[in-house]
């Protein structure tokens, strides 16, 4: 097995994950349009619409996600606050969170691993307008340092850094994903992270894989099956 541990190489681009959200407790909210939120509704239809290993090619075993903290999450809402969206407007904004759910397909030469998570928001203007951020040269710029600077943090031996903004695999009602390739710890890697607004729930895809390139169908597909099962139950 490779003596890497994924999860420690994926931290760098959690933390992107800010339109799926922490869960803000059992009470009820308004949505932008003055509809009563229901927090225990929001979860169940979460819980049902999650990332399940029958989404997933054979192979893919159940994981335990690192649910530690990301260093880089603190630099990442600042290149946010920089650009004109306050932190603050996510965080309030927040309703509910799944759990991130991790597969991995282990073998002797690749190590591939896929991260999902869900969370829902009251009112969708903040998370478009962060999504919107991807666009913006100076967010990038921001965000990649913040990024890069995470692998080192964590005691990563980092080269050929590079990273880029990627068309999401799903649009939803607005999405942005990112691509990060680097050499790490003597490893070939790839991430990316897609993160899709349905409605009022973000979905979020991460994919790590080393030594092996990222199979688009795969996130495709695991966008794919989250969204098809929101669009479902909020219809």
């Amino acid at each position: 097995m490779l003596a890497v541990r994924p999860r420690n190489l994926s931290r760098g681009s959690r933390c992107l994950t800010l339109v799926a959200a922490v869960a803000l407790g059992g009470f009820a909210a308004c949505s932008d349009s003055g509809e009563a939120i229901d927090p225990d509704e929001d979860e169940e239809i979460i819980d049902d619409a999650i990332l399940t290993l029958d989404d997933l090619p054979d192979g893919f075993e159940e994981a335990e996600p690192d649910d530690d903290d990301d260093p880089a999450s603190e630099s990442i809402e600042d290149c946010a606050d920089d650009a004109g969206l306050d932190p603050d407007d996510i965080e309030e904004n927040r309703v509910v969170e799944s759990e991130s759910i991790e597969f991995t397909l282990p073998s002797d030469d690749i190590f591939l691993s896929v991260v999902a998570s869900i969370g829902s928001v009251r009112d969708t203007d903040p998370s478009e307008r962060l999504l919107a951020l991807f666009d913006d040269d100076d967010f990038q710029d921001c965000m990649f340092d913040a990024l890069e600077e995470s692998f080192a943090d964590q005691g990563q031996d980092v080269s050929d850094f590079d990273a880029e903004v990627i068309d999401a695999a799903a649009d939803g009602d607005a999405s942005a994903a990112l691509r990060v390739e680097a050499e790490v710890s003597g490893f070939d890697t790839e991430i990316e992270q897609h993160l899709v607004l349905v409605g009022r729930f973000g979905v979020a895809v991460q994919v790590v894989s080393l030594n092996a390139p990222i199979d688009g169908d795969l996130v495709e597909d695991a966008l794919d099956a989250m969204i098809e099962r929101i669009e479902d139950a909020t219809a």
